[in-house]
């Protein structure tokens, strides 16, 4: 007979409060899409290392892997604001160095619908025809003379 396993929780390590999933809802919640990075059309992920200290607070972050176009210093921002729990190992306060994935993805974009209005009036053969006044949304404007017999 073997001798009964321990448990494995020797060295506690800082979790974010509610978990992975809770971690990555708060980011999905959070992230900015860059300006820039949108305007260029820029998709990718972003790899970060970061340091959390015993309080649960991230104390260093850095850009392992990154895309740009204010992409990376978005992924850093979101990092630097994650809040964990305490992690006290035997009364000693522990950091520990973890790394994420920031993805970047485009958000689908809505096509507008095409839509063309026209606007026509009837007008019996007058020497001038009224104009209709334009309307904000795009379109055609049609006046018919319509001689009477």
């Amino acid at each position: 007979m073997g001798k009964p396993k321990k448990a494995n929780d020797f060295f506690k390590t800082p979790q974010y409060r509610g978990g992975n999933a809770a971690m990555k809802k708060y980011i999905a919640e959070n992230l900015r899409y860059p300006k820039e990075a949108a305007e260029a059309r820029i998709e990718g992920t972003v790899e970060v290392a970061y340091v959390v200290d015993g309080l649960g607070n991230v104390i260093e972050a850095n850009v392992k892997t990154g895309i740009g176009h204010g992409c990376d210093e978005e992924a850093l921002r979101l990092v630097r604001s994650l809040v964990f729990e305490k992690a006290i190992n035997r009364g000693f306060k522990t950091t520990s160095k973890r790394n994420i994935k920031i993805h970047f993805k485009l958000p689908k974009r809505v096509q507008p619908s095409i839509s063309t209005q026209v606007n026509y009036q009837i007008v019996s053969s007058k020497p001038k025809p009224t104009p209709v006044p334009p309307k904000k949304k795009s379109g055609y404007n049609i006046t018919v003379n319509i001689p009477k017999k």
